[in-house]
C-alpha cells in the first residue's frame, strides 16, 4: 500500500486576470488541469475535466483501466460542452493525474498525462521529468529534428498536439512506476515550468520538507519571474512506498531534468488548441501503457496502435511546421459576440446608468446652511459635494454672520444639513432668536393673556299688582290613576273699587 500526503497551490499569475487552472487532491487521486489560454472558457474546460474524472474514478476500484476510462469520460464531457454552448466552442484543457494502483508486480503509481502540464519525480536529491510535453516543439525534439535550445524559441512551442475536449477521442499517455518512502511527485501546469528552472525547482524541493510551504515557495518563485501564465503546483510526499522500490534504477525511470533557456516573450500563446486535432481524430487511438522500470524489451516497442499514433503525430508536426497559416486556420475560433455577451454588456450599462442616477438623486436629497463669508446661505446637495455632483446655491439670506453667535459659525462654515428648504429657514430663524436672547438676557419672552368677560343675562318678568289678585291658583299634578279632576278657584270677574 502506498500512503502519501499532499498540498496544492494555484495562482492566476502576474499577467492574467482569470485562473484557468484546476487542481484536485485526495488520498486516492491527484490531478492538475490547465485550461487553454488561447481558447474560450479554459477555466470551464479544466473544471469539467477534473470533476468528471474524480466522479468516474471513484465509482470503481483504483486501477489503470479506471484511470484511463475516467480521462476518456472527461474528454467526452468537455467535448460535448463545447458543442452544446457556442460560448464554449474551441475550449480544451491539459490533464496530468496520479493514482496509486495495485498490480501483479506490487503497488505502483499510475501517471496519466495529456498536454503540456508536467509530472516530476524528486528522489535522492535529483529532479526527473516523468512526462513528455505534447506540443509541436517537444515532438520535434523527440524526433531529433530540433535541439532543446531551438525548441525553447520555436514559434509553435506552446501549440499542443494533444488535449482534452478538442476531439471525440483522446490519446492518453500512462506511466507505471514504483515509489519509495521519501519520494516527491510534483504535478504542475506549464506556468511553473516556463518560469522556474529545473535547477531552482530541485533546490526548493530539497530545502523545504513541508509540502504546503514548498508549494507556496514554488508559486512565489514563478511570480517573481513574471508569471505570464497561471501557476498551479501540487506536491505529493510519499510516506509509505513499495518495498521493492529501493532497488529501482532511477536513470531507467526517467532522465534528470535539464534546463533550457527561458524565453521572455509576453506574446506566448500558452496552451493553444491543437492545430491538427482533426488529423489525430481519424480513428480511436489506443492508450500506450509503459512500465517505467520493466526491462522487458517488448515493453519498449510501440504497439501497432502506438506506431500508428506516432506516424500521425509526425505527419501532423510536419504539416504544422510547413504552414503557419494552416495552423492558425485549423483553430476553431469562438464567436466574439454572443447573446450572453450582449446580456452582460446590457447589464453593465444598466448598472452604470443606475449608479449615475442614484448618485445624482442622493446628492440633491437634502439642503444645508452655510455662509459666503458675510451672509448665511442655503444650498441644495451634500456639504462638500458627492463625486461629480457639486452643491447648488439656492438662496443668500439677509441674515449676516454678525447676527448669530460666533460659537455657531464654525459648524455653519462646514455646512449644517437640513432635510428641506423650510427646515433650513427655521434653523436660521432659531439662530437669530438665540443671538437676540444672548445679547438681551433680561428680555422676557412675549406672553399671551386670555381675558374672560362675564355678561349678565336679563330675564323678562311680569309684575301683577297685589291689589288686583285675591287668590293665586295652584296647580298640582296628580297621577291619572288617582284623580282625573283638578279643582279650580274662581276669580271674581268684578273687582270692587275703593
Amino acid at each position: 500500500m502506498i500512503l502519501f500526503r499532499s498540498a496544492s497551490v494555484s495562482h492566476s499569475g502576474m499577467v492574467r486576470s482569470v485562473n484557468q487552472d484546476t487542481a484536485f487532491e485526495s488520498m486516492v487521486l491527484c490531478a492538475v488541469a490547465d485550461g487553454m489560454g488561447g481558447a474560450a472558457a479554459g477555466d470551464v474546460a479544466s473544471r469539467i475535466a477534473i470533476e468528471t474524472l474524480v466522479k468516474d474514478f471513484s465509482t470503481g476500484s483504483p486501477t489503470v483501466e479506471a484511470l484511463q476510462r475516467g480521462i476518456e469520460t472527461a474528454n467526452s464531457a468537455v467535448y460535448l460542452a463545447s458543442l452544446n454552448d457556442i460560448s464554449y466552442a474551441g475550449m480544451g484543457t491539459t490533464l496530468t493525474a496520479m493514482a496509486p494502483v495495485a498490480g501483479p508486480e506490487g503497488d505502483r503509481v499510475a501517471i496519466a498525462h495529456v498536454g503540456d502540464s508536467r509530472c516530476y519525480l524528486f528522489a535522492n536529491g535529483q529532479l526527473r521529468q516523468l512526462t513528455n510535453d505534447h506540443s509541436v516543439a517537444s515532438e520535434l525534439v523527440r524526433h531529433g529534428e530540433l535541439t532543446p535550445a531551438a525548441a525553447a524559441r520555436h514559434p509553435q512551442r506552446h501549440m499542443l498536439t494533444r488535449a482534452l475536449g478538442v476531439d471525440p477521442n483522446v490519446d492518453v499517455e500512462i506511466l507505471l512506476l514504483p515509489l519509495a518512502a521519501g519520494d516527491r511527485l510534483l504535478l504542475c501546469s506549464d506556468g511553473l515550468s516556463n518560469e522556474v528552472t529545473a535547477e531552482r525547482i530541485s533546490a526548493i524541493l530539497g530545502i523545504e520538507p513541508d509540502p504546503t510551504l514548498a508549494a507556496n515557495a514554488l508559486v512565489s518563485e514563478a511570480n517573481e519571474h513574471g508569471a505570464r501564465d497561471n501557476v498551479t503546483v501540487l506536491l505529493v510526499d510519499v510516506l509509505v512506498g513499495d518495498e521493492g522500490a529501493e532497488t529501482r534504477d532511477l536513470d531507467a525511470l526517467a532522465p534528470i531534468a535539464t534546463d533550457v533557456p527561458l524565453v521572455e516573450d509576453v506574446n506566448d500563446l500558452t496552451g493553444s488548441v491543437p492545430a491538427f486535432g482533426a488529423m489525430a481524430a481519424g480513428g480511436a487511438l489506443a492508450t500506450t501503457i509503459v512500465d517505467a522500470v520493466g526491462n522487458d524489451a517488448n515493453s519498449q516497442v510501440p504497439t501497432p496502435a502506438g506506431a500508428e499514433r506516432e506516424a500521425k503525430h509526425r505527419a501532423a508536426v510536419a504539416a504544422a511546421t510547413a504552414s503557419g497559416s494552416a495552423v492558425e486556420a485549423s483553430i476553431r475560433r469562438p464567436r466574439l459576440i454572443t447573446l450572453r455577451t450582449l446580456a452582460f454588456l446590457l447589464l453593465v450599462v444598466g448598472l452604470a446608468y443606475g449608479g449615475y442616477r442614484f448618485v445624482g438623486w442622493f446628492a440633491t436629497t437634502q439642503y444645508f446652511v452655510s455662509t459666503d463669508g458675510t451672509h448665511l446661505t442655503i444650498l441644495q446637495g451634500q456639504p462638500g459635494g458627492t463625486l461629480w455632483v457639486s452643491p447648488v446655491l439656492v438662496e443668500t439670506t439677509s441674515t449676516t454672520t454678525k447676527q448669530i453667535l460666533q460659537s455657531r459659525l464654525r459648524d455653519i462654515q462646514s455646512g449644517v444639513p437640513e432635510p428641506s428648504l423650510k427646515a433650513a429657514h427655521s434653523f436660521i430663524a432659531n439662530l437669530k432668536e438665540e443671538y437676540q436672547a444672548a445679547i438681551n438676557p433680561g428680555a422676557s419672552l412675549p406672553t399671551t393673556t386670555t381675558t374672560y368677560a362675564w355678561v349678565p343675562q336679563t330675564f323678562a318678568t311680569t309684575t301683577v299688582p297685589t291689589s288686583t289678585i285675591s287668590t293665586v291658583a295652584t296647580t298640582t299634578t296628580i297621577p291619572t290613576t288617582i284623580a282625573t279632576t283638578v279643582p279650580t278657584t274662581t276669580v271674581p270677574t268684578t273687582v270692587p273699587v275703593g
